[in-house]
C-alpha cells in the first residue's frame, strides 16, 4: 500500500512540475522563433538590410554603410551579397566583406540541417506586468555549430507586450573567446513585428561587442534596418519606404561569393537542393612518414643473377625509412568527384641486410652483409576521389598513380595506391573522422648504383595492405588539415597536410 502511495506522489510530483513548465508557444511565440536570432536567414524570405558598420580597434577606425539583400531561392540557391554606393563611399575591405559573407552561407547550410538551438527546457518566466511579460532561455551547450557555439554563453530574454512578441535581447554572462578575440562584453537587440499572415518579422537588428585582439582593444557596433522583404507569394512588403532605394542602380557596386562557377559541374543543382559546396579549386602541402619492411626475392648485380650463389635473396631483407614531401593542386569536376595532381620530392635511408650462401660464408664469414643506402627521388602523379554520402555518414574511394625518379641512378618506380574509407562529419565542428584501408603497390624491385661500375636491381615484396584512421578539420571558410596514421604488417606511415581552397 505504502509503494502505491509513493508512486502515485511522484506521479502528482511529476504532473504538477510539467503542467509548470514555461513554453515560448503559450505566449504566442513560434518554437523556432529564437533560432531567427541565430540567422536572419532562418526566416526564409527574401530581404534588404541597410547595415551601418562602426568598428574601431587600437588606432584604427572604420564606418562603412552597406545594403544587405539575401535571395533564398536564386538560381543558384541562397545567395548573400553587398551593396554599396561608391559615388557617396567605399567600404574598407571587398576581400573581408565578401569572406564574411561566404562564411555567413556556409553557416546557414549548416542550420538547414539541424533542429533547434535553443534549450527548450531553459525558458523561464522573468517577469509579468500588465503592460509586458518578460521570458528568458539559453542556447544548447552542445548543438550549436562552431561558427555561433559562443552563444552557450549566452542570456537570452523576449519581451512580450499586449500579446505581441517586441524583441528578444541577447547578453553574455561571461567572457569568451571567438575567432582568436576576447570578448568582455556583447550585447544584442532583434526587434520583432507580425505581418498580415500573423507571421513575426524582423525589423530591426543590432549588434555591439568588444574585447582584445591580439592585446588590442577594440569594439564592434552594427545597426541593421530592415528596409523590405519578399514573400513566398512574390509581394514585396516595404518597411521603411524613407531608406529604400533602387540598389540596381549603376552607382552601386556588388561584393558577392561567386556561385555562377563552371566547376563543379551540377553543383547549381546541389545548391539548390540545400547543399553547401566545397570551393572547387585547392592546394596542399602534405608531409608523410613512412616506415617499410621489405622481403628480398631476387638480386641482379650488372644485369646478372650470378651473385645469388653467393648472397641468399630468401633469407634477405630491407628496412627503408622515407620522407616524403608533396604539393598537391585538385578540382572538382562533378560534386562527387575530385582529381588532382601531384609533385614532390622523397628521401630514403635503407639498411639492406644480405644473407649469404654456404659459398658465401666462405667469403664472408660474419654470414650477413649490411649495405646502407641513401636515395632521393623525384615523384609526380595523378589521382581521383570520389565520395558518396548519407545524412552526416561518408565513404569514399583514393586512387593514386605515381612514378618516382631515382636521382643517383635516374630509374622510375611505379606505385599505384588507393584508399577505401567510410566516415562520419560533424558538422557542427567542420570535422570529419575516417577509418579504412590503404593499399600500396609497388614495383617490384629496388634499382640503383653504388659506383659507376656497380649496378644492382633486388626484387622485393611487401604487404600491400594496412589500416587507416584519420580526422580532417576545416579552418575557417577555405583553410582545412588532415591527419592520417596506417598501420599493416610490414608498413606504418603518419601524414600530415595543411591545404587552402579558392
Amino acid at each position: 500500500m505504502n509503494r502505491w502511495m509513493l508512486l502515485s506522489l511522484l506521479l502528482l510530483s511529476v504532473a504538477a512540475w510539467s503542467s509548470d513548465k514555461v513554453r515560448l508557444s503559450d505566449y504566442g511565440i513560434p518554437d523556432d522563433l529564437p533560432d531567427n536570432v541565430v540567422s536572419s536567414m532562418e526566416q526564409g524570405l527574401a530581404y534588404t538590410m541597410i547595415l551601418n558598420v562602426d568598428a574601431s580597434e587600437g588606432d584604427e577606425h572604420i564606418h562603412d554603410v552597406v545594403y544587405v539583400v539575401f535571395e533564398p531561392n536564386s538560381e543558384y540557391g541562397i545567395d548573400l551579397y553587398l551593396k554599396y554606393d561608391k559615388t557617396r563611399s567605399e567600404i574598407s575591405s571587398e576581400k573581408y566583406y565578401r569572406q564574411l559573407l561566404n562564411e555567413a552561407m556556409k553557416l546557414q547550410h549548416r542550420l538547414i540541417t539541424l533542429g533547434n538551438r535553443y534549450d527548450p527546457n531553459s525558458v523561464k518566466l522573468i517577469e509579468q506586468t500588465e503592460q509586458h511579460t518578460k521570458l528568458g532561455y539559453r542556447y544548447e551547450s552542445y548543438g550549436l555549430p562552431q561558427d555561433i557555439a559562443f552563444m552557450r554563453h549566452l542570456d537570452a530574454i523576449a519581451t512580450i507586450e499586449q500579446g505581441q512578441l517586441k524583441r528578444i535581447e541577447l547578453n553574455n554572462r561571461q567572457a569568451f573567446d571567438h575567432s582568436f578575440r576576447r570578448i568582455n562584453e556583447y550585447r544584442q537587440s532583434v526587434e520583432f513585428f507580425k505581418n498580415e499572415s500573423n507571421q513575426y518579422i524582423m525589423s530591426r537588428r543590432s549588434l555591439s561587442f568588444s574585447g582584445t585582439h591580439f592585446s588590442k582593444p577594440f569594439k564592434v557596433t552594427l545597426e541593421g534596418e530592415f528596409i523590405s522583404y519578399r514573400l513566398a507569394s512574390g509581394e514585396e512588403v516595404v518597411l521603411r519606404p524613407e531608406l529604400a532605394v533602387d540598389i540596381n542602380d549603376e552607382r552601386f557596386e556588388t561584393v558577392r561569393v561567386k556561385l555562377d562557377r563552371t566547376f563543379p559541374i551540377w553543383g547549381k543543382e546541389v545548391r539548390k537542393r540545400g547543399y553547401d559546396l566545397p570551393m572547387p579549386f585547392g592546394v596542399m602541402l602534405t608531409y608523410r612518414r613512412q616506415s617499410n619492411f621489405l622481403d628480398f626475392t631476387s638480386f641482379t648485380i650488372n644485369g646478372s643473377r650470378a651473385f645469388e650463389a653467393i648472397f641468399d635473396p630468401e633469407g634477405s631483407n630491407g628496412n627503408i625509412d622515407t620522407d616524403a614531401f608533396t604539393l598537391r593542386a585538385d578540382m572538382f569536376v562533378l560534386p562527387f568527384l575530385n582529381v588532382y595532381g601531384v609533385v614532390g620530392k622523397i628521401k630514403a635511408k635503407a639498411d639492406l641486410v644480405i644473407d649469404t650462401t654456404k659459398l658465401g660464408e666462405i667469403l664472408i664469414p660474419q654470414g650477413k652483409l649490411v649495405i646502407p643506402l641513401e636515395l632521393n627521388n623525384t615523384m609526380a602523379g595523378l589521382g581521383a576521389v570520389s565520395a558518396v554520402g548519407y545524412k552526416n555518414y561518408f565513404a569514399s574511394l583514393n586512387i593514386t598513380y605515381a612514378i618516382s625518379v631515382t636521382e643517383e641512378a635516374g630509374t622510375n618506380t611505379k606505385t599505384w595506391v588507393m584508399q577505401p574509407m567510410v566516415g562520419y562529419q560533424f558538422p557542427d565542428y567542420r570535422a570529419r573522422v575516417l577509418l579504412g584501408a590503404e593499399y600500396q603497390d609497388l614495383s617490384s624491385s629496388i634499382s640503383g648504383s653504388l659506383s659507376s661500375d656497380f649496378n644492382y636491381d633486388i626484387g622485393i615484396k611487401s604487404e600491400k595492405w594496412a589500416g587507416v584512421v584519420g580526422v580532417h578539420k576545416e579552418i575557417g571558410s577555405q583553410f582545412e588539415t588532415v591527419l592520417m596514421y596506417s598501420k599493416g604488417q610490414h608498413r606504418d606511415a603518419i601524414t600530415w597536410g595543411f591545404g587552402y581552397r579558392f
